[in-house]
């Protein structure tokens, strides 16, 4: 059945490296008092760290998401990884979510569509060599930090309306293959595309 530890403290550290969630699992509203690690973890069904908080590390590193992964509001006040994460066809939602240290999502894919409306960068952000194969929203969007897409590939629409790029943004070698919306965006660093 449902893995369900929805509003559960953990107070200790949490690894769940390695293990396969073949049912719904739901942390929603979760807190991470000491680090999560879900380094390699397969996510079979609907994922949700809705509302979820994370306070010292939260390691998503080569985690793969087999249906919606919802991380909408959820706090990260920690680094965070995803580097190598794949999220499925069918969505990534991070929508409001909040990152006030550095995210890594240096080698991510998302076959389906990424969204980060409204989500707070508040550390460095990399998506270095990410892949986008549908729409990457990233509307209203704030990065206060460098931002890195370098060499990043978005084969569907991209989404930068009304983002705000605080520092450095950099895009060399980032490969567009539909649309590119920048309408509003304010960019008040360097920005190299």
């Amino acid at each position: 059945g449902k893995v369900n530890l929805a509003n559960t403290i953990f107070r200790e550290p949490l690894d769940l490296g390695g293990s396969t969630f073949c049912q719904e699992a739901s942390f929603k509203g979760s807190t991470f008092e000491d680090g999560a690690r879900f380094e390699g973890t397969s996510f079979l069904r609907y994922a949700s760290f809705r509302d979820a908080e994370f306070l010292k590390e939260a390691r998503f590193q080569e985690a793969s998401f087999s249906a919606i992964a919802n991380f909408g509001k959820a706090l990260f006040d920690c680094p965070a990884t995803f580097v190598s994460a794949k999220f499925s066809e069918l969505c990534a939602n991070f929508l409001e979510a909040s990152f006030w240290r550095d995210a890594d999502w240096t080698g991510a894919r998302f076959s389906g569509t990424a969204n980060f409306n409204l989500v707070s960068f508040d550390g460095s952000t990399s998506f270095w060599k990410s892949y986008f194969h549908v729409e990457a929203s990233f509307q209203g969007a704030k990065f206060a930090g460098y931002a890195s897409f370098q060499g990043a590939l978005l084969s569907g629409n991209a989404d930068f309306r009304a983002t705000f790029f605080q520092e450095e943004l950099n895009m060399e070698f980032a490969l567009f293959r539909m649309d590119a919306i920048f309408l509003g965006t304010c960019i008040s660093g360097t920005a190299n595309f």
